[in-house]
């Protein structure tokens, strides 16, 4: 009560902090859950009558979301299609690089075609290879300015044979590069 009633000058709205203490954020991708734990502090960074101008610090632990990350996306992305793609992630990293995290995700990638021959249906593998895919995660704010969000960044992708080669040249290597131009 007795801060309510008490005047507020400039240079004590300058010194105003509120801290948020951590929160616990579950994420649950298909079956998989890790949480993510995240706390803040709101500081005041100028005020005057007409407008107050406020700084947010927000800090998350992404420590689960590290440790279980091939798990989380092998739930997502993993395929097994008879006569289509089959993608199976092997192994996937998270590590911070200011001001944005780094995902290095390893997969392994084939496309199959079915054929019909003498009555029989028969699958054919038409490529094949491995592949490292590195993502720069920034953080930002939807245009709304309400939602916090990572904007994905495509790094250069190494990939091994039939694969590779596919990445490099005609059309999905064109869509590629194209994709990393308007990035």
């Amino acid at each position: 009560m007795l801060v309510a009633a008490a005047p507020t000058t400039c240079a004590d709205a300058k010194n105003l902090t509120f801290k948020i203490p951590p929160v616990k954020i579950p994420l649950t991708v298909k079956d998989q859950t890790v949480t993510i734990m995240a706390w803040a502090q709101i500081s005041m960074v100028s005020s005057n009558k007409d407008m107050q101008i406020l700084n947010l610090e927000l800090t998350a632990d992404l420590g689960e979301l590290q440790q279980n990350l091939t798990a989380l996306l092998s739930a997502q992305l993993d395929k097994d299609d008879r006569c289509g793609e089959r993608i199976q992630i092997q192994r996937a990293t998270l590590l911070p690089e200011y001001p944005a995290s780094v995902a290095t995700v390893q997969l392994h990638f084939e496309r199959w075609a079915c054929i019909k021959a003498f009555g029989k249906q028969q699958a054919k593998k038409l490529v094949a290879g491995n592949a490292l895919i590195p993502l720069k995660l920034t953080p930002g704010v939807e245009q709304d300015n309400t939602e916090l969000k990572l904007v994905p960044e495509v790094g250069t992708i190494q990939a091994d044979g039939s694969l590779g080669e596919l990445l490099r040249s005609g059309t999905v290597g064109e869509m590629i590069q194209k994709r990393r131009k308007n990035s």
